[in-house]
């Protein structure tokens, strides 16, 4: 690689709450039967199995308040209403219930139909954590890294989004990839930057395939590889990320044609096997 002027990441995430919490549910459950009714009708096993749901939560089953609770609040079925979710997710976070726990601990850190309320938003957090929740863990972490809501301790938040990362969950590998790429907060350290942007790269984060990419051009904690390099860019291209792409129009002068056919191959074997066949 002869280039003078390395490519830098440009997306570099900032430890802001708003920026790092992640919901973490998906949108389904149940909703007003009368609604669904309307927008399902004839559909009777749908009418059946939202009714039964319905009922089951106003019988006070945790699970069905939540699974309400996120209905309401994305308003998928029927009209978003926020503080009625509030209502349901508070009865089943009542019983104990760590994602309704975790939902509105980011409805709160967010201000998502409510004023922000980070006192709130950590007591919900924490209590989702202590039930060993991941997104409670990793959220409480970002707040104590950011000092919202609790006196800030990097090194605690740091700590607590790392065991999340450490769990799977590629938004927390991220951050901590940034964190130790970035160096603001903690000792900077390349070599584990990149490994936990590979980690995130791998579960289809078009971000930390971009990095990644960055890391094997300018060699930052990985053997300097044109080749790969391509390949990371190529990936997060796929995903419709702009900085890869411009990335890419950087890298692609550097490389044989054989290099670039090469690195096409390995870029559509591992997108097309959904990330199961990766020899990278």
């Amino acid at each position: 690689m002869s280039l003078t002027t390395k490519i830098v990441i440009d997306m570099m995430r900032k430890l802001l709450l708003s920026l790092m919490l992640l919901s973490p549910f998906s949108f389904a459950g149940w909703a007003d039967v009368i609604t669904l009714k309307k927008q399902y009708l004839g559909n009777e096993e749908i009418i059946s199995e939202f009714t039964e749901g319905y009922e089951l939560a106003q019988s006070g089953d945790m699970g069905a308040q939540n699974n309400l609770g996120v209905i309401l609040e994305a308003g998928v079925v029927v009209n978003r209403d926020i503080p009625q979710a509030i209502k349901w997710y508070v009865l089943a976070a009542k019983q104990g219930a760590a994602k309704a726990q975790s939902k509105l601990g980011h409805i709160y850190a967010t201000g998502k139909g409510v004023p922000v309320d980070y006192s709130e938003a950590f007591k919900w957090f924490s209590l989702s954590a202590n039930q060993d929740d991941i997104y409670g863990i990793y959220n409480l972490g970002a707040m104590y890294v950011d000092g919202h809501g609790v006196s800030q301790n990097i090194n605690k938040g740091f700590q607590m989004m790392l065991d999340a990362a450490g769990q799977g969950m590629s938004l927390a590998q991220l951050n901590v990839a940034y964190m130790y790429f970035n160096g603001n907060f903690i000792k900077k350290d390349y070599t584990q930057s990149a490994y936990w942007y590979q980690l995130a790269a791998l579960q289809k984060d078009s971000e930390a395939q971009s990095a990644l990419g960055v890391h094997y051009w300018n060699g930052y904690g990985v053997d300097q590889n044109d080749s790969l390099a391509y390949v990371w860019f190529r990936l997060a291209e796929i995903q419709g990320n702009k900085e890869a792409s411009a990335n890419l129009d950087v890298v692609t002068p550097f490389l044989t044609e054989a290099m670039i056919l090469k690195a096409e191959q390995d870029a559509t074997k591992c997108h097309e096997s959904n990330y199961k066949d990766c020899d990278l």
